[in-house]
């Protein structure tokens, strides 16, 4: 295809112009961007979220009171300390989002459009959901398990989409993706069941192209997806790219819209069961997230071209959600990232109550 042929040749986004790896954060299109989605996000709820969170906001106190967070150290006075100087990241990029006050409040690269690997289906879980207004079936299909990885669905099984989708979150499950843009591309396409090869194609590409259309709606300027996976498509090119602060806003853009599906991949391991009674055991391929304090939603991502990927959302305390985001770490250093940037983060709010 035309549009797959110029993306294979220039991995980046055709409909925009890549912006430099150090493009300043003041900068007018990274202002707007943000001040988008802030929008976006009190029309949504962020106000019935924010209520929402009261009970974790005391649940994060109390994980503070017993040491929930090792070694997290407060020094007796603000003004000796940067919460954010000095940090040692293995990330290449990385995001901090305020949900509260609309700002990015640390970065580094944040603007580098880099793969994504499996933080991909954040936004193939969003699609799914709002394809779809009843309760739908979807049949795993041959094609569905024949992609990398075996998250243990099987030819024939039948699942309800909402449980097949925290599935695929929790897990990470390629197959589980694939079923999903299969279905619900097929039902773009008007047809109930796909039976070729090119038909599940056309149904996959129907599905990728909503992935694309809902990014280009929520402004992510230095994203856009090849497939529904984010596995990768070649030695030299992801199935999907975009940027540390992009993420943060479609991770923003879950949690606030679909907390029901977002929640559950806070949870160590789910037991799921198909229509056929069925159980699969999902663990969660972020094994820290249950451990971290206010946790919201988290997402891992891993492929030989992206490297290490991770974001999570929380309560960094006190009713005030965050996202973090790396970006191009390696497989264990996301997760030291992470807790490395959530003991600052955490740092500088409590100081930030106490001055």
């Amino acid at each position: 295809m035309d549009a797959s042929s110029e993306q294979l040749n220039n991995p980046e986004n055709p409909n925009q112009e890549k912006e430099a790896e150090n493009a300043p954060a003041g900068s007018n299109q990274n202002t707007v961007g943000i001040a988008a989605v802030v929008l976006a996000l009190a029309l949504f709820g962020i106000f019935t979220f924010h209520i929402d969170l009261n009970q974790k906001s005391e649940n994060t106190r109390a994980a503070f009171q017993r040491g929930g967070m090792d070694n997290l150290k407060f020094p007796a006075d603000r003004r000796m300390i940067d919460a954010f100087q000095g940090l040692q990241l293995e990330a290449k990029s990385v995001a901090i989002f305020d949900l509260q006050s609309g700002e990015f409040v640390y970065e580094k690269n944040a603007t580098a459009q880099l793969p994504l690997a499996s933080l991909t289906k954040i936004m193939t879980a969003i699609v799914a959901k709002e394809s779809i207004s009843n309760p739908t079936i979807v049949t795993i299909e041959k094609d569905d398990i024949t992609q990398d990885g075996d998250s243990g669905l099987k030819i024939g099984e039948e699942w309800n989409l909402y449980d097949l989708i925290k599935f695929m979150l929790v897990s990470s499950s390629n197959d589980g993706a694939s079923a999903l843009a299969t279905a619900i591309g097929a039902s773009a396409d008007g047809l109930a069941k796909p039976e070729t090869e090119g038909e599940i194609a056309s149904s996959k590409e129907s599905f990728i192209e909503k992935m694309n259309g809902k990014a280009v709606e929520l402004g992510l300027d230095q994203t856009f997806f090849l497939n529904e996976s984010g596995l990768d498509e070649t030695e030299g090119l992801s199935g999907a790219y975009g940027s540390a602060r992009d993420v943060a806003k479609l991770l923003a853009y879950a949690i606030i819209k679909h907390p029901d599906i977002m929640s559950v991949t806070g949870e160590n391991e789910l037991i799921f069961s198909t229509f056929g009674n069925e159980n699969h055991s999902a663990k969660n391929t972020n094994p820290n997230a249950a451990s971290l304090p206010g946790i919201l939603g988290s997402k891992t991502g891993f492929t030989d071209l992206a490297g290490g990927n991770l974001t999570v959302a929380l309560d960094a305390s006190f009713g005030r959600p965050i996202i973090i985001v790396v970006l191009g770490s390696s497989e264990e250093g996301r997760f030291r990232d992470v807790e490395t940037l959530a003991k600052a983060v955490f740092a500088d709010f409590y100081w930030s109550e106490k001055t």
